[in-house]
Parts: C-alpha cells; structure tokens; sequence
C-alpha cells in the first residue's frame, strides 16, 4: 500500500492539458439517486439510476441536453457499464449480464466501487448501440465455466475480466479480445497469496463473506481502455495482504509493450477516513481519474489527477466551481464530471458529508456514513491539470513497513506489488 505523499505543484503544465484560456464548467442537469459513476463517447454520458418503486437499476444516458433510459432491462446493481467506440467508430456500451449478481445485490444503496465482482457467477458481455440499437451478446467471448465482467471496448476491441467460479481462489484474469484476433491475456493485479505464508491454511466462507480475509480473492472493479493504455481498479483481499487485509489498486498497462504500473492506491483508516482513486478513463497514453479523501485537513477532499505511464508522472486539478467530485469520465475536449452538494450535517449524526455512499441520494444513507446529497452532470473544458510531485516510495524488502523520505513519513512499496512486466498486441 502507499502512503501518498503530500502534493507539491510545481509550474509547467501537463502533457495534454490546455495552454491557454481559463478552464470551465458548465452545469448540465441534476441526477438524482445516480450511481457515483459516469462513462462518456461521442456526445453520449452513460450510468445507472437507482429506481426505488421497482427496487432496481436502470441504464441511462445524456445526450444533447435529454436524459433517457437505455433500452435495455434493468438488474439489482449499478452497470458495469463503459462507452466507446465500435470498429466502424460508432458510440457503443459494453457490460455484463450475471445469473449471480456481485456481492451487494439486493442492497441498492451499496457504492458500486465496492461490489465483490470474485462472487459474481454466469456472467457475459453485452454491446448496446447508443445510436439505436438493441442490446446483443458478444458471443465470441466465453467460455465455459466463466464468468466475464467489468468489460471497456475501444474501436471494436474489448477488454474483460474473467473468474473461474469453480476455482478454490477466484482470481480475476484479464483478456483483450480483438476482432479476427481471438483472446490475448494480459497482466492482471497482485494476487492475495503472497509467500511466505501463502494461502494453505485458509478456507473459503460459505454464504461469501465481502470483508472476510479467510476467502483469498481479487477482482476488477471497473476497466477503461484507449489505443495506447489499458487501466483498471483492482482489489485483492487475503490474510497476507498490507492495510487490514485488502489493498486496492489502480493500475495502468501499456499495449505497446511498456511496463505495468499502479498509478494509484487505496489507504482506509479509522473514522470513516479514507483517500482513494476512482472513475479511470484512459485518454490516449494517460490515464485520467478521480483522487477523493476523507482526511482531516482538507477543504475540498477531491481532484481530477492524469498519470502518464511514460513519463511516470503525476498532473492534478481541482473542480474549477470548487465542487466535490463524484465520478469523472472523458470524452474528447470534454471533461463531465458528477458534482456533489452534501447535506448539512445533523448534530450527533456521526455521518460524513464527504465520506460517499456510492449513489446521489437526497436522504441519509443508512449505514453508508453519509448525509445524503444532490449531484450534477457537469460538462469541463480548458481543464488544466498542473505536474505535482507525488507518489515517492520505495521497494521493501521485507514486510511492508513505513520509512521516513524527503516528504515525511510514507509506505514503501511491498513484495506483493513490486512487479513489471511487459506484454504486446
């Protein structure tokens, strides 16, 4: 796990960013009871809207000013939903479809983030066409006994994870399937069962138990792809892994044979405190996303960041309205994001009004540790995202420990993670 280091920005502007005019944010439309995810291409903001009269999840878009429900049925989770591009370049969807639901179906309330994709069963890939078209099957993905999720797609490609739900340690694989290429498999996170301990004398939990480290497992949470990089959110749980059993992780590959890289990492404290990335969408040979924290300290406790895995480099931003952000996604010069008004704090709540129970709900959230709140679409331009000095860390060569640097105390980097590895299309 890393300690994220204190941010330093420092003047020059990112690679990508805009050199001139002032960035801003225009507000599109309220979303309510929206999931705190967004997805974008082609003028189409895709995500998922929670339906309390009939207990489930519809799939949405905004596209030229109107909100819409996607002709597609609805299921007991948020989608797993990413846009792209098709292979003759038209705006398209991908996610999946499950006989069992991930860990937290029937708790519609529950932050999608942490859904336990290891305990979802008989899923497949499905395609929409945003432009009108009926929702199909990608039948050249499966295989039996698989269960494929948390797809992304670019130019007809897709992406996808793949558990073998038969298998003693569900361990997420990660596939790019190309058209007329078939199946490559790709480098996947860290796995829970790390030596010297390894996972022998675990057992499996029966019901799944989501925070029992008992039941070794990792499973992708959301995916994104582009040209040149793939990125995505990857959890492993494990008696053997660093902060209490769980690390997270957003991690980037370059398809062009470079090294793996985790662009950022999750750190859960007491308290409901916390700071983590979310919402990935790769932008060309970046990955731009979303950095949020409950930590004492900060006034506003969210950013756009963009990691670029070839100049192993950080760029951060602030809303420029001075808004939390909820999600962000891309989408050409245009960067949406989902902005979040929290409730006033009730005296004696003991809630957080930074600390997100995953979906845009004007109630309290009952055991979330919000106070419920309001989200807008927000459309971005002239987004400038300055260098920041960030992420110093070292390898252990043991167990994770915490050693002094130039910037105060911080994690090194453990066994577990340290790992590059290279791959081509």
């Amino acid at each position: 796990m890393l300690l994220v280091a204190a941010s330093s920005v420092v003047s020059g502007m990112a690679p990508g960013a805009v050199a001139a005019g002032a960035s801003a944010s225009q507000s599109l439309v309220a979303l309510p009871d929206a999931a705190m995810q967004l997805t974008a291409y082609g003028g189409y903001v895709v995500f998922s809207q929670y339906d309390a009269q009939s207990d489930d999840w519809q799939l949405m878009d905004w596209h030229d000013g109107v909100v819409s429900t996607l002709p597609v049925a609805p299921r007991s989770v948020p989608f797993d939903v990413n846009a792209g591009s098709d292979a003759s370049g038209q705006p398209v969807v991908v996610y999946s479809r499950c006989a069992t639901e991930p860990s937290g179906a029937g708790q519609p309330l529950t932050n999608g983030v942490f859904l336990d994709w290891a305990h979802a069963a008989g899923c497949h890939i499905y395609e929409l066409d945003l432009a009108g078209g009926q929702e199909q099957r990608v039948s050249a993905i499966g295989a039996p006994g698989a269960s494929d999720s948390t797809p992304a797609i670019w130019h007809g490609e897709i992406a996808f994870a793949r558990t073998y739900t038969s298998a003693r340690r569900r361990i997420a694989r990660i596939y790019l399937w190309r058209p007329g290429h078939g199946l490559e498999r790709l480098q996947a996170g860290p796995g829970p069962c790390s030596p010297p301990l390894g996972c022998r004398h675990t057992k499996l939990s029966n019901p799944p138990n989501t925070t029992d480290t008992n039941d070794p497992r990792a499973y992708v949470s959301a995916m994104t792809l582009d040209r040149d990089v793939i990125g995505f959110e990857w959890t492993a749980i494990g008696p053997n892994v660093e902060d209490l059993g769980m690390v997270s992780e957003l991690v980037v590959d370059q398809l062009d044979g470079g090294p793996q890289q985790v662009a950022d990492s999750a750190l859960y404290g007491g308290a409901g405190e916390y700071e983590a990335p979310g919402s990935p969408t790769a932008v060309g040979d970046s990955l731009l996303y979303l950095w949020q924290a409950t930590l004492q300290g900060y006034s506003n406790n969210t950013r756009f960041v963009s990691f670029s895995p070839t100049t192993d480099s950080w760029s951060e931003s602030k809303s420029s309205s001075g808004a939390q952000l909820a999600a962000v996604a891309s989408d050409g010069q245009t960067t949406y994001s989902l902005d979040y008004t929290p409730n006033p704090l009730a005296s004696g709540s003991g809630t957080f009004p930074g600390y997100q129970a995953g979906i845009c709900s004007a109630q309290p959230v009952a055991g979330a540790g919000s106070s419920g709140g309001t989200c807008e679409l927000t459309a971005n331009t002239g987004l400038q995202l300055q260098r920041e000095k960030r992420h110093l860390y070292e390898v252990c060569p043991g167990p994770v420990t915490v050693r002094p640097n130039g910037n105060g105390a911080i994690y090194c980097q453990s066994p577990l993670n340290a790992r590059r590895t290279t791959h081509r299309r």
